[in-house]
This record gives structure tokens, sequence and C-alpha cells, in this order.
């Protein structure tokens, strides 16, 4: 599953962009690693 649709899924962001675009700028990490949206 892509992580910026996880996000929005569980509402952790209100819309699937602003996921993206917190991924695009390395705000989200998994396990201490920097994740990309797809």
């Amino acid at each position: 599953m892509r992580i910026d649709k996880f996000l929005w899924s569980i509402r952790f962001y209100k819309t699937r962009s602003i996921a993206a675009d917190e991924i695009k700028k390395n705000k989200v990490s998994l396990g201490g690693n920097v994740v990309k949206s797809s």
C-alpha cells in the first residue's frame, strides 16, 4: 500500500495531497528511515 494513501485512510492527514506533500518534504519516517510516497 502507498504510504500517502495509508496516512490519508487513517485520517492522519486530511487529504491525500497533504500527505503526499509532507512525504516529499521528508516529514514522514518509518522505522527511522525517510519514506517515499510511491
